[in-house]
């Protein structure tokens, strides 16, 4: 659909934020490098044991990030 945009879905389950959005057609090549996720998995390390999950099938691209304590 031209103009139709993007449905990002965000959700909080107990510790985990869950981020997802279908995937639809591209005009051109408009893929990425994948460089801006692998950046935040870096930089999550840094803070945490616990790792970001990336699932990416033909239908949907979902990550899942879970939660940070908040500090005293």
């Amino acid at each position: 659909e031209i103009g139709g945009g993007m449905v990002v879905t965000i959700c909080r389950d107990d510790d985990v934020l869950t981020i997802n959005n279908p995937k639809h057609a591209r005009r051109g090549d408009t893929r990425g490098t994948g460089s801006g996720l692998k950046h935040i998995q870096a930089r999550y390390r840094l803070l945490s044991e616990r790792m970001i999950r990336i699932e990416n099938n033909a239908n949907e691209f979902r990550v899942i990030v879970p939660l940070l304590p908040c500090a005293p």
